[in-house]
């Protein structure tokens, strides 16, 4: 079998119905790998790379503000034997050199240090819900210092993401 989450999406204005749909279809497998999450998240917004001619300034010309709100609902979780973004992983050896199932976990959660560090140091500030999971030492260590956040439920993930709102708005006020 093969898991292939939905492709990501650069940030856009949508209606509420485009983005109901749009949350409407995603759909759970199993499997959590934040490591890819995160490139992709920084790839967005990154002022480098592949989309830096979309990143120079925001519509106004006024400089842009980077926030990445990163949200995960799982611990980060991985499988030997599924097809996924780097092949086989225990046939391709893409991630680990003996296809070893626990350096698999850790090179994983390496590459997502790596990223959540290069995003932090194109000036990204990097915010981590744990939505219905805990909140672990990597993902607290991916945040920016304070912006690391555990939701046990929909209230408190709705009060997570005020609080993260309020915080950037007041960034963007006093910058």
């Amino acid at each position: 079998p093969y898991y292939c989450p939905r492709e990501a999406q650069r940030l856009r204005e949508m209606t509420k119905l485009q983005f109901d749909d749009y949350v409407d279809s995603l759909q759970a497998d199993g499997f959590t790998y934040h490591d890819a999450g995160m490139i992709w998240g920084a790839r967005f917004v990154s002022p480098n790379g592949i989309f830096a001619t979309a990143n120079q300034s925001a519509p106004n010309g006024e400089a842009i503000s980077r926030h990445i709100v990163f949200m995960t609902d799982g611990q980060l979780v991985t499988r030997q034997n599924l097809y996924g973004r780097y092949g086989i992983e225990f046939w391709d050896r893409r991630v680990t050199d003996n296809g070893s199932a626990s350096q698999q976990s850790q090179n994983h959660a390496a590459r997502f240090q790596a990223a959540c560090r290069a995003a932090r140091n194109e000036n990204v500030s990097v915010w981590v819900v744990a939505f219905g999971t805990e909140l672990t030492q990597n993902l607290i260590d991916c945040a920016t210092p304070g912006r690391a956040y555990e939701a046990s439920n929909s209230a408190a993930l709705s009060e997570a993401f005020k609080e993260i709102a309020e915080k950037i708005a007041a960034l963007r006020l006093t910058a």
